[in-house]
């Protein structure tokens, strides 16, 4: 079961075969267009992505929702102390 809080709520889980025979996998969800209100948040010394996501979001799980609004970040462990963030709403 997927979590409701899972980036992968609205994905289809599906039955594949592999080598090693049937396999239940998340499929790729189909591309939906969505406005997402945002806020600005500058990084501080000592902040880490998920420590982020449990002071603003109240579950440290929810890293992900400020990784995917910040795409061009490749490296979360070298961001650099005042870098802006984008950070979604809820």
């Amino acid at each position: 079961m997927i979590s409701g809080k899972s980036r992968y709520v609205n994905n289809p889980v599906v039955l594949v075969s592999s080598s090693r025979g049937p396999v239940v996998t998340i499929a790729p969800a189909v591309p939906q267009t969505r406005v997402v209100d945002f806020s600005y948040v500058s990084l501080r010394e000592g902040d880490r992505i998920d420590l982020m996501a449990l002071r603003l979001y109240g579950d440290e799980r929810l890293w992900w929702k400020i990784a995917d609004a910040n795409p061009e970040i490749l490296d979360w462990t070298d961001v650099a102390f005042g870098t802006v963030l984008r950070v979604p709403s809820g």
